[in-house]
């Protein structure tokens, strides 16, 4: 069976009124005002997978620092696996620092959504080496047996929009202080999977998993200035 792990869909509204809301969410503006990017809505992702000979997608809206916008993105994500239920699989966002990170991922649970990301780091303003900013959220997903995908990305070479300081120095500590939480960190974890050579870092990242979403842009065709 072949998944990608690693989609993100938005309502039809948040695309149609995009600039409205990137007026308060920068991180959001940043993303969406890049050339490269490319709103879908969940019946575009799943015709794209039926297009690609992919089975199923793992599905997600976009991080927003507000939590409204989050508790919004997630209902849609839930409504949307409920459509098609043999094709996408759901995750939740949530803002690790928010007094309402609880109640919303017992509600998202109730709904279907089974994991938690991508969350950004830097989009989100929180630090994933704080612990205790992380550790409401990280404990909670652990009790829950919930995975958590962190934006994550390599400390080197060209610039391109997303690219932030969440590399995998950050991730390693965030994997060191958290070693029984399943964790996905995004876009090669920065890096960090090739440390891995060393045996105390493959024996600390003994629940880290990695995706490869957005090598493209680590290509040399596809420099981004």
């Amino acid at each position: 069976m072949k998944i990608d792990y690693h989609v993100h869909v938005t309502p039809p509204d948040i695309i149609k009124n995009w600039r409205k809301i990137a007026e308060k969410e920068p991180y959001f503006k940043l993303l969406s005002e890049s050339p490269v990017n490319k709103f879908a809505t969940a019946e575009e992702v799943v015709m794209e997978l039926d297009n690609s000979n992919v089975d199923k997608a793992v599905i997600f809206g976009f991080a927003f620092k507000d939590m409204g916008l989050c508790r919004y993105v997630n209902y849609y994500v839930a409504h949307s696996i409920k459509r098609f239920p043999n094709k996408l699989i759901g995750y939740m966002i949530l803002v690790p620092t928010s007094t309402e990170l609880i109640k919303e991922m017992d509600r998202c649970m109730d709904m279907g959504l089974t994991g938690v990301g991508e969350i950004f780091p830097y989009g989100q303003d929180f630090d994933i080496t704080d612990i205790k900013e992380m550790s409401p959220l990280c404990n909670s997903c652990i009790e829950r047996d919930l995975p958590v995908m962190i934006h994550t990305n390599e400390a080197v070479g060209h610039h391109y929009s997303g690219k932030t300081d969440t590399t995998a120095v950050k991730a390693s500590a965030f994997a060191h202080n958290y070693p029984d939480l399943k964790m996905i960190l995004a876009h090669w974890g920065g890096g960090l999977l090739f440390y891995e050579l060393m045996p105390e870092i493959r024996k600390q990242n003994k629940n880290v998993y990695y995706d490869t979403a957005a090598s493209p842009f680590l290509s040399a065709s596809n420099y981004l200035y």
